[in-house]
């Protein structure tokens, strides 16, 4: 019954005992690289919040709420990766244990005779309430959903996950199977879709990448120590809840006073991507706070390669997290310095496979185990189509949260604008410092476009009067 597994007949045993014997249990293998770092971090985390989750959003109009809960049970039936547990720390390899079955908890609230204003608050408290529960990662499914009817024909749906299972890629796919299945039920017809893939087909995936040329590669990339210090302790911030608090987190959005269109131009000019302008951007920013002559932290990496059949509809987790070290010489153009940065970023997702904790190991003894706390992500998965209905039914009014471990963590969107949603650990940053990184941003991002001939050592954070007028400048459509 148990497949890939590394473990003796010993721990075999007590595993299935663990999960109530052999007729529950439909498989048993490892977990991905990602998953080994959730789970170690989840086991240490008083809070009870890491990598939880929680998606709400509006339904307007009847819907059938039987049918919509039975379309969530159906998704589980069809993915494994739902039905799947993390355990086995005290293993050699921890592993993931696939259920048969995996029942949803679906509760359903009625506050139609609420008045708004309580309504208001309630959400917000039903909302945090569900972060704080979090997970027993032994216990599939790990996610759940509360359906708040508010009106006769508007509902408030709050989704709360495990990251262990799902990634920003495939929540999309996962709601849209939700909608096709809802309408196919409402309907009284069959359900169409294609036989999913497996997640354990990924796991085996993984074991044919270059193991060799990675470590070579992460080997060098981490010879020597970076002479930069860790975003937290050069802030010498501190402010606000104690460690260990609880739910420490907070989320501030920034959009950018910038021109789409006229940042793509300039992508384009540095033959780099948006991605590239605004991790330099960062890194510019880091630099100065930090010190020394480089940076160094934390990307994510989509994990889903084009050799992988299906890559682009699959759900689980597959992103990972890498270290990202870009010098920053002051003699240095800005267009060899966007260069450079593109090269390491192309460098780094040929070797986007390999586990963080096998990159900290081969730093060697006495090697602070502790690379980065900061993590800069740019959202480029796919956007579903019609991804805000559900049939006749409008989606709306989409609210996340997602708590990471790391002090502070970027996720740069390029919409109709640029913006950035920072999550950050408000016992380490305040909010005035918080403001003021993301302002610097800004300022990269408009010192950057003032031309590629301007060396790295010639940065300088903008004032006021000079953000306007780089800004009008900038904007100026040709």
């Amino acid at each position: 019954m148990p497949s890939d597994h590394t473990f003796t007949q010993h721990d075999l045993d007590k595993l299935v005992r663990r999960f109530g014997g052999p007729s529950n249990i439909q498989d048993i293998y490892p977990l991905t690289p990602m998953q080994r770092g959730l789970l170690f971090h989840s086991a240490y985390d008083e809070s009870n919040t890491l990598y939880v989750t929680t998606i709400c959003w509006n339904v307007s109009g009847p819907l059938n709420a039987d049918h919509y809960q039975a379309a969530w049970t159906r998704v589980i039936e069809r993915h494994d990766v739902l039905r799947t547990a993390l355990t086995g720390l005290e293993l050699a390899s921890p592993v993931q244990v696939l259920m048969r079955s995996a029942p949803l908890s679906f509760e359903r609230l009625d506050w139609r005779d609420m008045d708004e204003g309580a309504r208001r608050i309630r959400l917000a408290r039903l909302e945090a309430d569900e972060r704080r529960r979090g997970f027993d990662l032994e216990k599939p499914p790990l996610m759940r959903l509360t359906l708040v009817r508010l009106g006769d024909e508007e509902h408030r749906i709050v989704w709360t996950s495990h990251h262990a299972i799902l990634d920003g890629w495939s929540m999309p796919i996962l709601m849209q199977e939700v909608a096709d299945i809802y309408v196919a039920l409402c309907r009284g017809e069959p359900v169409a879709l294609s036989e999913p893939p497996s997640y354990k087909d990924y796991i085996a995936w993984l074991r044919t990448y270059d193991k060799a040329g990675a470590e070579a590669y992460w080997r060098a990339v981490m010879d020597d120590p970076p002479d930069s210090r860790l975003l937290a302790d050069a802030t010498e911030d501190g402010a606000g809840a104690g460690p260990g608090s609880g739910d420490r987190h907070t989320e501030r959005r920034h959009t950018f006073a910038i021109d789409v269109e006229t940042l793509k131009r300039v992508a384009r000019e540095h033959r780099v991507t948006v991605n590239v302008l605004a991790m330099a951007a960062w890194s510019l920013v880091l630099r100065r706070l930090t010190g020394g002559t480089e940076v160094l932290f934390g990307v994510t990496a989509s994990g889903r390669s084009p050799t992988l059949e299906s890559f682009e509809r699959r759900i689980g987790l597959f992103v990972n997290t890498l270290p990202f070290r870009l010098p920053t010489p002051p003699d240095m153009t800005v267009s060899e310095w966007l260069a450079l940065a593109n090269s390491i970023q192309k460098d780094v997702i040929e070797h986007q496979y390999t586990p963080l904790t096998d990159i900290l190991s081969w730093r060697g003894e006495g090697a602070d185990k502790t690379l980065f706390d900061s993590i800069y992500v740019f959202e480029n998965y796919p956007v579903q189509k019609d991804i805000d209905r559900l049939g006749d039914l409008v989606l709306r009014d989409f609210e996340g949260v997602d708590l990471p471990h790391y002090a502070i963590n970027l996720l740069f969107i390029c919409d109709d604008s640029l913006w950035v949603r920072c999550v950050y650990d408000s016992s380490r940053f305040s909010e005035a410092s918080v403001v003021e990184i993301l302002n610097g941003i800004e300022d990269a991002l408009l010192w950057i476009a003032c031309g590629g001939s301007v060396v790295l050592g010639d940065y300088d954070v903008l004032g006021d009067g000079e953000r306007g007028v780089v800004l009008d400048e900038w904007n100026r459509t040709e």
